[in-house]
């Protein structure tokens, strides 16, 4: 978890039980109970279902509908309208966005070997870490770059909707206005 300044948490799976990712989880939710606003990138489609399934199996009740939760990515390509770069028009994966707005990278890191580098603890464990915190960090950026996530609370405060993921369709902005 990033907020705006800077400042972050982070927890790491001590184990692969129940009980530990039960702990993990419950501290997650404490953390963002400090917050009004989430924001994941591709989140509706990966973060938000797994973090609310996850909590759901282990019995933790969390108020998750109190916060707004908001896919970065899908608030990226709505209001990126005006893409100056051939790679940041062809795609919208993290670090390309990343290179193209900031011209700064992700953390050098084969995602889809992370329960590898899980697994095997250590320095390949911290390395996981520290791309997570890095993925975190540059949605910090780009944001502070680009200001869309205020930008859309902004519209959704005079269009009379929610500046979350739902808000994000043009249709609530028109209807709320109206």
């Amino acid at each position: 978890v990033v907020d705006p300044a800077g400042d972050w948490w982070g927890g790491v799976l001590e184990e692969d039980t129940a009980e530990a990712e039960r702990a993990l989880l419950v501290e997650l939710w404490s953390v963002l109970d400090g917050f009004d606003q989430v924001l994941a990138w591709n989140g509706d489609r990966f973060d938000f279902p797994v973090l609310w399934s996850r909590s759901k199996r282990h019995g933790i009740l969390v108020h998750a509908p109190t916060l707004l939760w908001l896919d970065y990515l899908s608030l990226f390509r709505r209001m990126n309208t005006t893409a100056e770069s051939g790679d940041e028009k062809q795609s919208f994966e993290l670090g390309r966005v990343a290179t193209a707005v900031l011209g700064e990278t992700k953390a050098d890191l084969d995602a889809s070997k992370s329960w590898e580098f899980w697994a095997a603890g250590g320095a390949d464990r911290e390395r996981l870490f520290e791309y997570n915190v890095r993925d975190s960090d540059l949605m910090r950026l780009i944001e502070g770059r680009t200001g869309y996530a205020d930008l859309h609370q902004e519209v959704c405060r005079v269009c009379s909707t929610l500046p979350d993921s739902r808000g994000l369709d043009g249709t609530n902005y028109v209807e709320g206005y109206l």
